[in-house]
């Protein structure tokens, strides 16, 4: 790092990705077991009606724990849903209910400066590079459990491109 307080970044950043990581995980999962279900539901109305029952359960389960999050820990929340499921949250959400849900969902959390249409882009934006060595190097040391993303990187070619850059 350039600075003590580059380092600092990191390990703030480090201690929050290392917290939000497994719910990331858990959203993939739950995501695919939901789509296995979905698909056999024979029609729209029940298929609805299920996704609602299921939004309620998890809302139940979760919700107290993600209100306790950081503006911040929500930022790198929304970022590795994307990692792991491979669409952005508003993407989920307009799929697995309607656009003015994920319209009015969105909204809501702009107010906490946060976008759900925001993507995880480690090739592009240095904090997701930053997010993605924190996985790589949590896997490695056994501190988180990997799941294979929906989205891969090639860590090296990251690597090689931020050493090489000038941010």
């Amino acid at each position: 790092f350039n600075s003590k307080a580059d380092r600092m970044r990191y390990l703030i950043l480090r201690r929050k990705t290392i917290k939000v990581y497994p719910y990331a995980k858990m959203a993939a999962d739950r995501l695919d077991s939901l789509n296995e279900r979905l698909e056999k539901i024979p029609n729209k109305r029940a298929k609805k009606k299920y996704t609602k029952l299921i939004q309620k359960y998890i809302e139940g389960e979760f919700s107290e724990k993600l209100k306790k999050f950081t503006r911040t820990e929500g930022q790198i929340l929304i970022k590795l849903i994307h990692r792991q499921t491979g669409a952005t949250t508003f993407d989920l959400v307009k799929d697995l209910r309607n656009g003015w849900s994920a319209f009015w969902y969105n909204t809501t959390a702009s107010m906490f400066d946060l976008s759900l249409k925001k993507g995880y882009d480690p090739l592009n934006v240095k904090e997701d590079y930053l997010i993605e060595d924190i996985l790589q190097r949590n896997f490695m040391s056994g501190v988180l459990e990997r799941q294979k993303p929906k989205i891969e990187y090639d860590f090296y070619d990251l690597t090689v491109k931020w050493m090489n850059s000038k941010e």
